[in-house]
């Protein structure tokens, strides 16, 4: 018999919509009331129910919170991880950058750079231009989100935002910020707009996994 190979979920995995082929970016992985699942941009999650599934076509799990759907402060949706994909594993915050990830306490200088990893642009890294952006920008409302100038393309929403801090016994640590929402299509003006990590908890209701 042929054995099952095991996913491994994290931050910046490629993830696809079943009932439109909506493509974009994982953020973090959580759990909400105990279950696990993953965080990732609610825009594109923005029907609950909806199922999600990796390019190969591997079912992740269902949109069963989304704060982008009532209007609130996170660009944010939640996959519950469906009872048929229990052959995938969800990983502590980490992203391709990163061994290990700490979480933000809401705390967004100006000047800050922050990177972002999506599945279009791979990671680039900009300034934070503002913290509490408010306001309709390429084609989405926004409130209480981070501005920023870092590059992005369609496809990156929902990817990790994070500062990139020292080593720590040979591996590079970080400080997840949030997760990417969108940016300026035109190329001489790149920029880019992230929800902030704790408007996503206090919205959906989820824990980070850390451990």
């Amino acid at each position: 018999m042929k054995a099952h190979s095991t996913v491994s979920i994290k931050g910046g995995d490629e993830i696809w919509g079943n009932e439109d082929s909506t493509i974009s970016t994982i953020g973090f992985c959580a759990t909400q009331n105990n279950v696990e699942g993953f965080v990732f941009a609610g825009h594109a999650g923005d029907v609950l129910r909806e199922s999600f599934r990796t390019p190969a076509g591997t079912i992740l799990g269902f949109v069963t919170a989304t704060a982008y759907y009532n209007g609130t402060i996170a660009d944010a949706a939640f996959i519950t991880k469906s009872s048929a994909s229990w052959l995938l594993t969800t990983n502590k915050i980490h992203v391709y950058t990163c061994n290990n990830l700490a979480t933000n306490t809401n705390h967004y200088p100006v000047g800050t750079v922050v990177c972002k990893y999506g599945i279009s642009t791979r990671q680039t890294s900009g300034k934070i231009e503002g913290a509490h952006f408010t306001g309709s920008y390429d084609g989405v409302n926004y409130i209480d989100h981070v501005y920023t100038d870092y590059w992005s393309e369609p496809g990156d929403s929902g990817g990790p935002v994070f500062v990139v801090g020292g080593v720590v016994n040979g591996k590079i640590t970080c400080q997840l910020m949030g997760i990417h929402s969108g940016g300026s299509s035109n190329p001489e003006y790149p920029s880019g707009v992230f929800a902030k990590y704790m408007n996503i908890v206090n919205e959906l209701d989820i824990t980070a996994i850390t451990e």
